[in-house]
């Protein structure tokens, strides 16, 4: 026999009563419970949050990455092609003469200013050219040569308001493309000249 299996004749033994055995049973079987019952509840919370995580996720539709890096360069195409649309216009408005007749679908060109003059009810007035659509404000000094110029449009109005602060109503005005984007853009166009 192995020393393991060797009775030790010296140890006392102890005897149990049958319904002390069952007791110890009883116990032992009540307490692997209580410990069985603890593990398949921390497995159960953990289970439910996988499963809650799961139900969240399956909500989101699922999006081909493929179609979002397309829909990425739509986007991205778009935005280049407004911008160039944008360059296009102004190097057109640098490039215009501003004058009558300079439109290719015109039958004579004549030394007139093609601006078509109107008066807002700030007392702002600004001008749009017939053949580009330019924009030009009394606001800015560079623009005051074109009100100068005699031209063929005769000048309309928006009528008459007063205004308490009738700087501030002028200067309110919403500004236009060509007010507000930088002119390096209009530069990049006309290649750097």
């Amino acid at each position: 026999m192995s020393k393991e299996h060797e009775v030790n004749e010296a140890a006392p033994q102890k005897s149990f009563s049958y319904s002390e055995l069952a007791e110890i049973v009883a116990q032992a079987v009540a307490q692997a419970q209580v410990q069985i019952a603890n593990t398949l509840a921390a497995q159960g919370d953990k289970n439910a949050e996988v499963l809650a995580a799961a139900l969240r996720e399956s909500r989101i539709p699922y999006q081909d990455p493929k179609q979002l890096e397309n829909e990425e360069n739509m986007r991205k195409g778009m935005r280049d092609a407004e911008r160039n649309k944008r360059l296009n216009k102004r190097a057109e408005q640098a490039a215009c003469p501003h004058v009558m007749g300079s439109s290719p679908n015109s039958a004579k060109s004549l030394p007139d200013s093609s601006f078509a003059i109107h008066v807002l009810d700030n007392q702002e007035t600004i001008g749009i050219c017939t053949n580009c659509q330019k924009i030009i404000s009394s606001r800015r000094p560079e623009d005051l040569k074109w009100f100068r110029a005699k031209g063929g449009n005769v000048a309309s109005a928006a009528g008459h308001r007063e205004f308490f602060d009738p700087i501030k109503a002028r200067n309110s005005r919403q500004m236009t493309d060509d007010e507000v984007a930088p002119e390096k853009d209009l530069v990049a166009v006309n290649g750097g000249n």
